[in-house]
């Protein structure tokens, strides 16, 4: 995959990523379907670890959201 599509897929799980990340620290009741929830270990996964690096919940599990950015530098630069 190139750097383009894979920025354009990044993106797209990123907003959702962060739809239920605001669903559900605005609504602490609010139900995450179990299917979402395994989509999300990668999230949580990143989400824990930056909450040990700043012990700020609000600030790690928001910023998690955009860790599937972080594939964008492995793709290819051009189609060949």
């Amino acid at each position: 995959m190139t750097r383009v599509e894979i920025a354009a897929s990044a993106g797209i799980i990123s907003v959702v990523y962060l739809a239920v990340v605001v669903l559900a620290l605005a609504v602490p009741t609010f139900p995450i379907p179990f299917v979402v929830q395994m989509g999300m270990l990668f999230n949580g996964a990143v989400s824990s670890w930056l909450l040990r690096l700043t012990d700020h919940r609000a600030f790690s599990t928001i910023a998690a959201c955009f860790a599937p950015l972080l594939f964008i530098p492995f793709g290819r630069k051009t189609v060949q």
